[in-house]
């Protein structure tokens, strides 16, 4: 028997002892407080834990809320206030951990002069690891016309994982500014004095709040700190951005980058904003007199890491190649799961109709790692009251180079954006809601519709398709754009469609509506909205652009049409629905408009006369489709 001494015995090669951590770079999203189950292999993990914002204080020169605390242990990125990431964390092997949100702080209630409320920290724990927490962000100061800040009405910017900003009416040079945790954050920005306060803005992960400016009146509210970006789920986003300060007659502080809401201002009135949902971001500073906004939740995001180091022996390599766990595997062909799978040939497709992850548990390097893919996002609605039809979803498609199938004319190769996928990875999937039409017909609220939501797959996204235009409501640019609107509406003209700009366009521009008359149509993936027929009481509603017509999930389909404008008076009809789930619009007084068809992402047709109310727009849906075999 040969001597171990000083090693372990590895198929004959005498080293030192394996290690390893087979977790598949599975990646874990937790947005509210649960359980995180880990893989049997897993024995090593990334982290990033954003703590809750913190809220803007309530004063005409209140200070806007610190981001909650950013730690990040992803190699070649940084904690906030400028750290370096923290190392990477053993755990048991398969452990269950626990991931604790913290809530953004509550929006204040007005009147007064007070501080913001402190976000809550997020935490993770479990598994054998020391629990690593995130603090939540400070509040923002609040001020008035003097005094102490533990008697008076002046109240300085409390401290947090970054800072919240120092009130406006104080001393520049007195304390107030809301300090930071070490590792975590910045410091909140300055506010400035008389004769017209302005607040300073909350510190972000990765910025120091900015100072109030612009001595006089009116000043200028101090913008809030940047957020930091990482790339842990595979897309970089950006979190941690503070919030706005207000001010009295200037130009409020702006949010941070990465979820920080906007500072308000007193006069003339401009509402601020709360900080994003699960980015940390704190919120904006608000004037004494009204309510003010809530912080952003945080989020804690968990990567289980694929690594070996160490002299394997022989059996233990053959055990892991079999079950796709060691490394330097590099099979032929892509494997995956999530959504809904068929298959075409040799071609394997996933269909998601609701968010959720796909997950590559093996991909080839260099090879056929490219996969085609179809992201259409939620429909606008159509508008209220003989109003625009909703634009369609933003509807982008790729066709990787070794695919066969039939395209959409709007494929992307070449020139477009690519997905390629690489082993033990997931990539969220999300699909874009609907818009949601005025909830009743008649004089009632809520009167307004709304837009439909984006879909997002591998760092590309999809933008949701406009609300149509309808009586005294706007309509709305998207990926397609909504309709114009008839009698009453702000305009008849229609709205800008592949907006933001993508290559080839994600959509097109919807029709004009006319006065008096009927609403134009939504615009489709291939074909701009419709125009409404010729102005008067009787016209026709504007038909619905057309949408795109694809093969990728093994037999043709269309996909993003726009909406049909509803009508005023008979005999004039509502504009059908474009190809590809548009909703037609409603007909007076003999039809109602109908949604968007789910998972289409069709536009919502409009409303018809005496305020009858539109409908809603499609869900969106992502289609992706690789070689298997």
């Amino acid at each position: 028997m040969p001597s171990t001494k000083g090693g372990s015995l590895n198929g004959g090669l005498v080293g030192a002892k394996a290690t390893s951590s087979h977790g598949k770079n599975k990646v874990t999203t937790k947005t509210s407080s649960g359980d995180i189950s880990t893989l049997s292999g897993t024995t090593l993990v990334d982290y990033l834990i954003i703590g809750g914002g913190g809220t803007g204080g309530l004063a005409a020169g209140a200070g806007g809320g610190g981001a909650g605390g950013y730690r990040n242990s992803v190699a070649g990125e940084s904690s906030g206030g400028g750290s370096s990431n923290e190392p990477s964390v053993a755990i048991t092997a398969g452990a269950t951990l626990t991931a604790t949100i913290g809530g953004g702080g509550a929006a204040l209630p007005g009147p007064g002069y007070k501080a913001g409320n402190p976000g809550n920290d997020s935490s993770l724990s479990g598994g054998g690891m020391t629990t690593i927490t995130s603090t939540g962000g400070g509040g923002g100061g609040g001020s008035g016309s003097g005094g102490s800040p533990t008697t008076g009405t002046d109240k300085p910017g409390l401290p947090g994982g970054s800072g919240g900003g120092q009130p406006g009416y104080q001393d520049p040079t007195a304390p107030g500014i809301g300090t930071a945790v070490t590792g975590q954050g910045s410091n909140g920005g300055l506010g400035y004095c008389a004769p017209s306060g302005s607040g300073g803005g909350g510190g972000g992960a990765g910025a120091v709040g900015g100072n109030a400016s612009n001595p006089g009146n009116p000043g200028c509210g101090g913008n809030g700190g940047a957020g930091l970006a990482s790339s842990i789920t595979g897309c970089s986003v950006t979190r941690g951005g503070g919030g706005g300060g207000a001010t009295y007659k200037g130009t409020a502080g702006s949010g941070g980058p990465g979820g920080g809401g906007n500072g308000g201002r007193q006069s003339p009135v401009s509402c601020g904003t709360a900080g994003t949902a699960n980015t940390g971001g704190g919120s904006g500073g608000k004037w004494s007199s009204a309510p003010g906004y809530a912080g952003g939740s945080g989020v804690v995001i968990v990567k289980e890491l694929n690594k070996a180091s160490g002299v394997w022996s022989m059996q233990s390599q053959y055990q892991l190649k079999s079950q796709g766990t060691w490394a330097s595997t590099i099979p032929n062909f892509i494997c995956a799961s999530g959504g809904t799978i068929t298959e075409s040939g040799d071609y394997r497709i996933h269909t998601f109709t609701a968010s959720g992850n796909l997950v590559i548990c093996t991909a080839p390097t260099p090879g056929n790692n490219v996969v085609s893919y179809m992201i259409v996002a939620g429909g606008g609605a159509g508008g209220k009251g003989h109003g625009g039809g909703g634009g369609a979803g933003g509807f982008r498609e790729f066709k990787s180079p070794t695919d066969s199938y039939t395209a959409s004319p709007l494929d992307g190769n070449p020139g477009g954006s690519s997905a390629t996928v690489t082993a033990f990875t997931s990539f969220p999937v999300t699909i874009g809601a609907g818009g949601a039409a005025s909830a009743c017909s008649g004089s009632c609220t809520p009167f307004a519709n709304n837009s439909g939501s984006n879909s997002v797959f591998a760092c590309i996204t999809s933008a949701g398709g406009g609300k149509g235009a309808g009586w005294t409501n706007a309509g709305a640019t998207g990926g397609s754009g909504g309709g114009g609107g008839g009698p009453n509406a702000p305009t008849t003209s229609g709205y800008a469609g592949n907006t933001p700009s993508t290559t080839p366009p994600q959509g097109n521009s919807g029709g004009n509506g006319n006065n008096p008359g009927a609403g134009g149509g939504g615009g489709g993936a291939t074909a701009a909205g419709g125009n409404a027929s010729s102005p008067g009481p009787n016209a026709n509603g504007g038909a619905g652009g057309a949408g795109a017509t694809t093969n990728i999930n093994g037999s043709p389909n269309a996909f993003a049409g726009g909406g049909g404008g509803g009508n005023y008076f008979a005999p004039g009809a509502g504009g059908a629905g474009g190809t590809g789930g548009g909703g037609a619009g409603a007909t007076t007084p003999t039809s109602a408009a109908t949604a968007g068809t789910a998972n289409t992402g069709g536009g919502g047709g409009g409303g018809g006369a005496n305020y009858t109310k539109g409908a809603n727009g499609g869900s969106g849906i992502v289609i992706i489709r690789y070689k298997y075999k």
